[in-house]
């Protein structure tokens, strides 16, 4: 019989990692995972929290280690910020990998400006988190959604989430305890939400979100797959089209693109790294996708520059048009001296636009003034209109008179209520400013200042009879008072020092009351739970009776009480064993 020769070499073994060689997910798609969301899952393998992770194991090898971990500053994790470049170099040392920087906007670090770029609140797709946590193979973030011009999800076109379906609170990017799909705050579920209608605040639809996610989406895809620094060509592209199809005006390219001038020479200086928010735009505007005017060298003759230049001569055209008609439209004289000087036809047809003008204020319920009448025609003065049109300039002035009754009446109200408004709020109501009031009727705007003191002293009695009757209410914390009250907590304890101890120690004897109270009925539970357990042969652990109690009363959780309880019950036990052994031991006497 042959038997098969076994090497006794020992096998080459991969070098060991200081932490779990997490596996990233989505490298090289639009949808790869954020490095955020990457410290969650690796702390979660390690059965820790990120704080935790981020502490023992990322600090001890900055250079500089920080006293304490602000988590409003992690929303740059993944973005192009050098000061976590370390971080990142860090991570792939402890998980001995070295595809972490893809995890980030770091491909693209001289590329694109860093400020801006990231969302300091997380972001999500609810319909994506539920996919995932179906099909597998893992719950994560995409480093999408941490993208601050990204608001929708090209996957399944929906608009993403910034606040907890659960709690309605915002999350942090990375916390002490966050879990990818689960909320920082409430821990509560993220895929459960229905996706809500797309709102963008700049105006663009549904389409355009999402095909700036989808061109986003690919730049992504680009820098995760490219080992090699990558090299832009944004400002050969944006002098080639200046030169070829904008005919060397720099003015007329910025109208086209929607930048400023300034903005462009700083470009193409190289001063100034170009930021994402402002490329989307420059792309949009010239129909050019974002990938190619960032990362292409777009010839001459290329489609795209073609149609671009297509849009130059619409935008010539349309600025043709308007200086002709500019010059076609009758410039209005500023000063009576030289309106004497047109010829018939052009001054009646002048006072023609302003008696028009004047009929069509007075139709207002207030009428705007006859000096901003003529100002909006062209005029310096108005001067003229007291000439041409008398009757019309008397009924203006005087419906404009009016509106200091309406003013004069609502001060009259304001200074009969109790409390009295302040004069913001009354120039509210009316839609005027304060200088409008104090010109129209200065004396009862005075008489309305002056009652400060005594809107300030009624305001005090409300808030002191309200916590006079916080004393008939359960008790309450002072905190959870001033929220009621929309007060701050340390400004009640100065103005009401008194009550306000009183009702501290009311809290604070109801709260003692209420700690005395669950613990009897710990007490109670845990000793039944003690007696059944010991009788099956089993150790009383603490785990083992809140366990047992919670089967018998669901809510009853806290495994700090039940430690409490059972310690209580242990020592009584300790002390009655030695007692009984001193009572039937009998004492030995000494036989002589």
């Amino acid at each position: 019989m042959a038997y098969e020769l076994w090497s006794i070499a020992p096998p080459n073994l991969p070098t060991r990692s200081r932490l779990y060689s997490l596996l990233p997910m989505g490298i090289g798609s639009a949808l790869v995972e954020s490095l955020t969301s990457y410290m969650m899952r690796l702390a979660e393998a390690h059965a820790v929290s990120p704080g935790t992770l981020v502490r023992q194991e990322v600090f001890p090898n900055l250079a500089v280690s920080p006293k304490r971990l602000s988590h409003a500053s992690l929303h740059s994790l993944n973005g192009l910020s050098p000061c976590f470049a370390r971080w990142v170099r860090i991570l792939e040392e402890l998980t001995a990998r070295d595809d972490l920087r893809a995890l980030t906007l770091l491909p693209w670090r001289g590329i694109l400006a860093s400020d801006g770029v990231s969302r300091r609140h997380r972001a999500w797709c609810p319909r994506c988190y539920e996919e995932r946590r179906i099909h597998g193979p893992a719950i994560y973030d995409s480093l999408l959604w941490t993208l601050a011009s990204v608001t929708a999800c090209p996957r399944h076109g929906v608009a993403l989430n910034e606040c907890c379906p659960h709690c309605e609170k915002r999350s942090l990017p990375l916390s002490a305890q966050s879990r990818a799909g689960f909320c920082s705050h409430c821990d509560g579920w993220f895929g459960s939400d229905p996706p809500v209608p797309l709102r963008d605040e700049s105006g663009r639809n549904l389409e355009s979100c999402l095909q700036i996610a989808r061109e986003i989406g690919e730049l992504l895809s680009i820098g995760a797959a490219q080992n090699q620094p990558l090299h832009s060509h944004f400002g050969h592209n944006i002098q080639r089209a200046i030169a070829n199809w904008a005919y060397g005006n720099r003015l007329l390219f910025c109208r086209i693109a929607g930048v400023n001038e300034r903005t462009l020479i700083e470009w193409l200086s190289g001063k100034v790294l170009p930021s994402l928010a402002l490329l989307i735009r420059v792309a949009h505007n010239l129909s050019v996708p974002l990938k190619r005017v960032l990362i292409d060298e777009i010839p001459a003759d290329d489609p795209v520059w073609i149609q671009a230049r297509a849009s130059v001569e619409a935008e010539r055209a349309n600025s043709t048009i308007r200086r002709a008609v500019s010059r076609q439209r009758f410039e209005y004289p500023v000063t009576r001296n030289s309106l004497w000087a047109l010829s018939p036809r052009e001054r009646a047809a002048a006072k023609a636009e302003v008696k028009i003008a004047m009929e069509t204020a007075l139709k207002e319920d207030v009428p705007k003034s006859v000096r901003d009448i003529f100002r909006s025609l062209g005029y310096r003065h108005c001067v003229m209109g007291r000439y041409w049109f008398p009757e019309l300039y008397e009924a203006v002035q005087l419906k404009r008179k009016r509106r200091f009754d309406r003013y004069h009446v609502e001060l009259q109200l304001a200074l009969s209520e109790t409390p009295p408004p302040t004069v913001t709020q009354v120039a509210q109501r009316l839609g005027v400013t304060i200088n409008s009031l104090s010109r129209a009727c200065p004396e009862l705007y005075a008489r309305l200042y002056l009652r400060h003191p005594d809107r300030r002293n009624f305001q005090i009695a409300k808030v002191e009879d309200a916590l006079k009757n916080a004393f008939e209410e359960s008790p309450a914390s002072l905190v959870q008072l001033a929220s009621r009250l929309h007060r701050n907590a340390d400004k009640l304890r100065l103005t009401y020092p008194e009550l306000c101890a009183d009702l501290h120690q009311r809290y604070i004897a109801h709260q003692s009351m209420e700690r005395r109270r669950l613990d009897l009925i710990y007490e109670e539970y845990v000793r039944e739970a003690t007696g059944e357990i010991v009788a099956a042969g089993k150790y009383p652990s603490c785990k083992r009776v809140l366990s047992f109690i919670t089967m018998t009363n669901p809510l009853l959780t806290s495994i700090h009480l039940t430690g409490r309880a059972l310690k209580r019950i242990r020592q009584e036990v300790a002390q009655i064993v030695p007692a009984i052994s001193e009572l039937e031991v009998p004492k030995l006497t000494t036989i002589n």
